[in-house]
């Protein structure tokens, strides 16, 4: 049998050539009399399922099988070992560095374990795989050992993994802000760091659309695992160099990772490296570690990038519009058309004419194909981040008195974009808003949370028209036409003066909002008082700059803010 096991390492050696040593590997852990899964030996190897796998395949005359578990036959180990030279692997095998750090911290370790046994389940439409403990106080450490970055800002563009709150255990003090998409690990980090006593800030964003205002320009280090495709990788790149400060020593830096077999996957993503203008500083093979994403190894590299004077250039293009930067999921590269039902369109744009409005501005990619001729119309498509931008920066002359699409605003949220449904309520001026996305959502927002529909309400009243399209049940048709503003109700007068001043920062709005509102009521409240009541409630929170970014469980905790603020203003005079 010896001689079919050379014939076979001499197949083996020749189909893999320089990557045989990682085959050895891989063989020299089936031959430690130990039960492996496939999973496990994905772990240790770093090779895909797809190598690891075949590798099996080939070896079959010599594998014992238990279940799901694997090894070599136990006449033929020691066969096995002599024949695939197994005993050199281990002496001549380089330790990372990182792992000796891991053992000399092991506080550290137990601590990010226990946090991320507890976390959120992964979101695989969002290309979730969660990394190791070990893989995110290394990240940590790699850090602190490499850069300066105890008075600096740090960017968690998208934070499944962790890694601020990795950061935050060695660094407590760290200024660090995490935003994602995901609300539930907004929400989780930002309760860690305040059951710790750190000062992690939290954001929502869907990079797809927009990089948050009081991100842009801000960071001197921006650290990202985005999804792994090129339009994935281009999107979050350059929302992150949108981040960073524009000086000579920033860095960017990401993690990727492909199968052995498949390099013109891995040269499709690396090539928006060069489109960006940006010097890869160093890259440091398998240094991620992840529990799942067999496809890649359960590894993927890190990459290390410094931005050029050229780079600030590239990044005033948006990136692709495309809902389709994930590799699963309704968001994924290989989903088909994002326009949606014929039926829709037409109810849509039905309902949405009830009212005499000229202007149209028709928001997102599922409009793309109307059933109608809206040539008497002025009419004006914007996808969704344009919608924002627009939305956000006054433009045109002084006194900048015209409001954007303040008429008739049409938007679909099909076929992906159902997070960003409570955003509109935050920044849009018009007359009437329709809105396609899930009933379920719109029951959520407008129905269910007393919280968000408080908010809703402060400016618009919302009628909700469920749709019976056939493949599309859940979708449905939300009509919000614009109400006066309240001046009987202190609560639904303040939510609307600070959602009408999109503009401001949170912070002034409020203290603004406050007086006007008593300026109504004939009690003078001055800037200094009103700014020490909102500092008093903004400053515990850790909030964002603007309202639109703030993540759902920080605009449901602002409302309770707001109304203490209120009763606040309202005892303080009544005593003087």
């Amino acid at each position: 049998m010896s001689n079919y096991l050379i014939k076979a390492r001499l197949e083996l050696s020749s189909r893999w050539g320089t990557e045989f040593k990682r085959i050895r590997a891989l063989i020299s852990c089936l031959t430690e009399r130990q039960w492996c899964s496939v999973e496990q030996l994905i772990q240790e190897s770093a090779l895909s399922h797809k190598t690891v796998t075949s590798l099996l395949r080939d070896l079959e005359p010599w594998i014992d099988k238990n279940g799901n578990y694997i090894r070599f036959k136990e006449q033929f180990t020691d066969d096995a070992r002599s024949v695939f030279d197994c005993e050199s692997l281990f002496v001549k095998k380089i330790q990372d560095p990182y792992d000796a750090l891991i053992i000399e911290n092991q506080t550290l370790l137990d601590s990010i374990t226990d946090i991320v046994r507890e976390m959120p389940l992964s979101d695989l439409n969002l290309d979730h795989v969660s990394a190791t403990p070990e893989t995110c106080i290394k990240r940590a450490l790699f850090l602190s050992y490499t850069y300066e970055i105890a008075d600096k800002r740090i960017l968690c563009l998208g934070d499944h993994d962790l890694t601020s709150i990795a950061l935050s255990l060695i660094y407590p003090d760290l200024d660090i802000t995490v935003v994602d998409i995901d609300e539930r690990i907004l929400d989780y980090i930002y309760n860690v760091s305040q059951q710790h006593g750190w000062s992690i800030k939290t954001a929502f964003a869907d990079f797809r659309v927009e990089l948050p205002r009081s991100c842009l320009a801000s960071f001197d280090l921006v650290f990202t695992d985005p999804p792994y495709t090129s339009s994935g990788i281009d999107c979050f790149l350059r929302r992150g160099l949108a981040a960073l400060k524009q000086d000579k020593f920033s860095r960017l830096l990401f993690c990727y990772g492909f199968g052995e077999q498949h390099p013109a996957i891995g040269l499709k993503v690396q090539s928006v490296l060069p489109q960006l203008r940006l010097v890869l500083e160093a890259l440091l093979p398998k240094f991620n570690r992840y529990f799942g994403a067999q496809a890649i190894g359960s590894s993927s590299d890190l990459y290390i990038c410094r931005p050029t004077k050229e780079t600030w250039m590239t990044i005033t293009k948006l990136p692709n519009s495309s809902s389709q930067i994930y590799t699963h999921g309704s968001s994924s590269e290989e989903t088909t058309s994002a326009v949606l039902p014929k039926e829709i369109l037409e109810e849509t744009l039905k309902i949405s004419f009830d009212l005499k409005l000229t202007d149209i501005t028709l928001v997102g990619e599922g409009l793309k194909s109307l059933p109608f001729d809206l040539n008497s119309y002025q009419v004006e498509f914007l996808s969704l981040g344009k919608y924002f931008q627009s939305m956000y920066f006054k433009k045109g002359k002084p006194p900048f008195t015209r409001e954007p699409h303040s008429n008739l605003v049409i938007v679909s949220l099909y076929p992906s974009y159902w997070s960003s449904l409570i955003r509109f309520f935050l920044i849009s001026v018009a007359e009437r808003l329709v809105i396609v996305g899930k009933y379920s959502d719109f029951h959520e927002t407008t129905l269910a949370n007393q919280f968000l529909r408080k908010i809703v309400e402060s400016k618009y009243e919302c009628n909700i028209h469920k749709m019976n399209a056939k493949g599309h049940k859940n979708l449905s048709i939300l009509v919000a036409d614009k109400i006066e503003l309240s001046k009987t109700d202190a609560l639904s007068y303040i939510l609307r003066y600070v959602i009408d001043h999109r503009y401001a920062k949170l912070r002034n709005s409020w203290r603004e909002a406050l007086i006007s509102w008593f300026s109504l009521k004939n009690i003078e409240v001055t800037k200094n008082q009103a700014r020490q009541i909102v500092d008093k409630y903004l400053s515990s929170q850790q909030c964002p700059g603007y309202l639109s970014e703030f993540p759902m469980f920080l605009l449901t905790t602002l409302i309770a803010n707001i109304k203490a603020s209120i009763s606040e203003l309202y005892s303080t005079h009544i005593v003087d």
